[in-house]
């Protein structure tokens, strides 16, 4: 139940397996499939490590600290 949860945005970037069995043969075709799935990749990238004037590290603080209850949040 994976999809369209925004926890598992990262799973779009590349085949997912369910279990490990096939595991040799995903890597091997992870080459050819790449193209695929380039799109969401360097979206994903973008979102996660496009440098902006505010620093990777602040920006990741903040996020975190937005998903934290109202109450008790401080932030300069």
């Amino acid at each position: 139940a994976w999809r369209g949860d925004e926890s598992f945005q990262h799973w779009l970037y590349g085949p997912v397996l369910d279990q490990p069995d096939h595991l040799i043969d995903a890597v091997a075709s992870a080459r050819v499939s790449q193209p695929d799935y380039d799109g969401a990749q360097r979206r994903g990238f973008a979102e996660s490590f496009d440098l902006h004037d505010e620093s990777s590290s602040l920006r990741a603080a903040r996020a975190i600290v937005e998903r934290l209850p109202v109450k008790g949040r401080r932030l300069r």
